[in-house]
């Protein structure tokens, strides 16, 4: 897109007379990328751009729209001036007032009807009981993203191209996770809150993630809630600022349209899904963390308050069930996360135990002595007989048959010689073409991770001497290799801008005043005509007024237009460039 050039001279004087933090606050209210805040050039270019330009106006509510569609006419702002100029819209009052807003923006502003009546809104607000639905919900969410996590911490699963979970990734977490997930709205919470990213085509936990899960659920809330909340759509955080009564299932569109006339309400529907995930919208409404949510500590705090209290265990059935009848301790679930197959997820979840999730357990470590106690200790009601039965016995026939890697193949040590003398003759290990050593001891020509998975299909549990041959299920979460992000990080748009202001001082420390480089380049581009001040060799000031041609070397080349005389003037001794009307 061609520059703007006069309205881009125009912001570039007014950025370059910034502090550095007014110019990063602009960058950050409007979005800006660490690539376009490297020169002042770049920065005008970026904020008179369409598409950043419309962005910015979607997310301003309808009194700061009217304000700057007052200021298209030349009148005064009113009291959101500062908000705008904040934004970089306009220069403020300094000098003569300048709109940095190109034809689309002005063509939006002109399309608001500002007289239509705002629509009404209730004034009541939730009671007790809805909190601690919204409470209990959050905290199932919460719970939700700490199983993705620590599946995602073993598992190489891919990102989709059209959403975050390839349609693998997807049937893999199905199966491990358990039903009750929404995994897309899981798997973009994670992502928004810095704890899972996609890394080579991959989906990974990032180095927050493993401690985060170590957190108390009040704290993985805030973590989750804030960021969420910090991203969302100013059209809606805006509009429960506003009106936090309001009522979203019947009134919501209605409002946000009133409130920020150029939003764009496409992904109302997401939004309120996640919101309503974590318990800040309960029965349509807005609860009340989402008033003191911007003091995280203070939200925690009432969220804390508004928790159920946790059950002492799950209820273990004779058919091998392990059932939760309310929320589930911290405690309890990470023991069952490992040891049982998750059959429900959420605060209240439900497991089963079988001779596969044991396996996988002891071969990711679990203490075999530890697996009865822990399942114990982890039931409200005493351990029933099959249970217990069926724990012991998959131990004590795991036990009996040693896999570890050797001489490309695989050796089995078994604990008898009729033991080895089984897995001999059995013909559905007949392709993993079995040979007997010693007594005890079978060879395989075959990688261990085919052999182990042969003696699984034919119920021959087996333990995996080396916990890297993992086969049936990845590492737990605290032996993952959990991605501690870019391998290269590119420099933030606070660093850039740093480096752009220490550059403007560098420069007006040899007389060069801020921002005179850029604008040339500008008036360059666009064949702006400039008044241009230079500061002689006798210390007298001579004005220019020329069209400019060319910039290189440290110097300013151009056409003086009083009399077509060229001339050539050093950078170092411009004090000051003006843009003129051609």
């Amino acid at each position: 897109m061609p520059l703007p050039t006069k309205s881009a001279l125009v912001l570039i004087g007014w950025l370059a007379d910034q502090d550095e933090s007014t110019l990063l606050q602009v960058a950050s209210l409007r979005g800006l990328k660490p690539s376009e805040c490297e020169s002042l050039a770049e920065m005008s270019q970026a904020l008179l751009g369409e598409v950043n330009t419309l962005a910015t106006l979607r997310a301003l509510p309808r009194e700061q729209l009217h304000s700057l569609l007052e200021l298209s006419k030349n009148h005064a702002p009113g009291a959101h001036g500062n908000a705008l100029a904040a934004c970089g819209l306009w220069n403020g009052e300094s000098g003569s007032p300048t709109l940095f807003l190109d034809s689309a923006g002005l063509a939006a502003l002109a399309g608001i009807d500002f007289g239509s009546p705002a629509p009404v809104v209730p004034e009541n607000f939730l009671d007790s009981p809805s909190l601690s639905l919204a409470a209990t919900r959050a905290w199932g969410t919460v719970c939700m993203v700490e199983d993705l996590l620590d599946v995602l911490g073993g598992a190489k699963l891919g990102a989709g191209r059209e959403s975050l979970l390839s349609a693998t990734a997807r049937k893999t977490l199905l199966q491990e996770v358990g039903e009750g997930y929404n995994l897309d709205l899981l798997a973009g919470l994670a992502q928004q809150a810095g704890l899972m990213a996609i890394h080579s085509g991959h989906l990974l936990p990032t180095k927050h993630a493993h401690d985060w899960a170590q957190l108390t659920p009040d704290a993985q809330w805030q973590w989750l809630a804030t960021r969420w909340w910090a991203a969302a759509p100013a059209w809606f955080t805006g509009t429960i600022a506003l009106t936090p009564a309001l009522h979203w299932d019947t009134q919501g569109e209605a409002q946000a349209s009133y409130s920020y006339p150029l939003a764009q309400l496409e992904e109302l529907g997401r939004i309120r899904e996640s919101a309503d995930a974590l318990g800040l919208l309960e029965e349509g409404q807005a609860t009340t963390w989402t008033q003191v949510i911007d003091d995280g500590d203070a939200a925690a705090k009432l969220f804390l308050g508004s928790l159920p209290p946790v059950t002492t265990g799950v209820f273990a059935g004779e058919d091998l069930t392990l059932l939760a009848t309310g929320p589930l301790g911290k405690g309890h679930r990470s023991s069952l996360n490992k040891i049982a197959q998750r059959d429900l997820g959420g605060l209240v979840p439900r497991y089963r135990l079988n001779q596969a999730s044991l396996l996988r357990a002891l071969h990711q470590g679990y203490p075999a002595e530890n697996l009865v106690k822990d399942v114990r200790d982890a039931c409200a009601n005493p351990l029933p007989h099959a249970m217990e039965s069926m724990i012991t016995d998959t131990i004590r026939r795991a036990q009996d048959i040693i896999l570890r890697s050797h001489e490309g193949g695989t050796m089995i040590t078994t604990g008898s010689s009729e033991r080895a003398t089984e897995l001999l003759i059995d013909p559905r290990l007949s392709m993993v073409g079995l040979s007997q050593h010693e007594d005890t001891i079978v060879l395989s020509p075959w990688p261990l991770e085919r052999v182990h998975t042969a003696l699984s299909q034919a119920s021959h549990p087996a333990l995996v001497e080396e916990a890297e041959h993992t086969v049936e299920q990845p590492a737990p979460a605290e032996q993952a290799q959990w991605w501690s992000g870019d391998p290269e990080p590119a420099p933030s748009v606070a660093e850039t801008i740093t480096t752009l202001v220490s550059g403007l001082r560098s420069a007006a420390s040899k007389g060069v005043p801020a921002g005179v480089g850029s604008m040339i380049e500008v008036a360059v581009a666009g064949k702006v005509h400039l008044e241009v001040v230079v500061e002689m060799p006798d210390g007298s000031l001579v004005t220019f007024v020329m069209e400019p041609r060319a910039l290189g070397g440290g110097r300013l080349r151009g056409v003086e237009l009083s009399n077509a005389t060229e001339r050539t003037l050093p950078v170092s001794r411009i004090r000051s460039v003006q843009p003129i009307e051609s």
